[in-house]
């Protein structure tokens, strides 16, 4: 099994930098940023399997980050054999095993 390392960060979706890129392609901040950290991360990969996470504040996460954090919520799933909420980032839901980018605190 291979080593797992991330970075995550969280871009202001209206940001004035990202505003040209964001009023026209939705994730387009959160991408950006992971482009930016898979490059600064690039000699981890020798060793490491890196996976940029980036979220907007407006609730967008790159593609990449997607993708990881449904796996993760997959095996903790498995693991925990909690079939009452299939953990996915995309699900919306700010429970138990899953992921949401919450902008305030409920």
């Amino acid at each position: 099994m291979e080593d797992v390392t991330w970075d995550v960060t969280v871009t202001d979706t209206i940001a004035q930098f990202y505003l040209p890129v964001t009023s026209q392609t939705s994730g387009a901040a959160a991408q950006a940023a992971a482009d930016r950290m898979t490059a600064k991360y690039n000699p981890l990969t020798q060793a490491y399997w890196f996976i940029a996470i980036a979220a907007e504040t407006m609730e967008a996460i790159n593609s990449d980050g997607i993708e990881f954090l449904d796996d993760l919520g997959r095996r903790i799933t498995q693991v925990t054999d909690d079939k009452r909420k299939k953990a996915s980032s995309t699900n919306g839901y700010c429970g138990r095993h899953s992921w949401h980018i919450c902008p305030h605190n409920p």
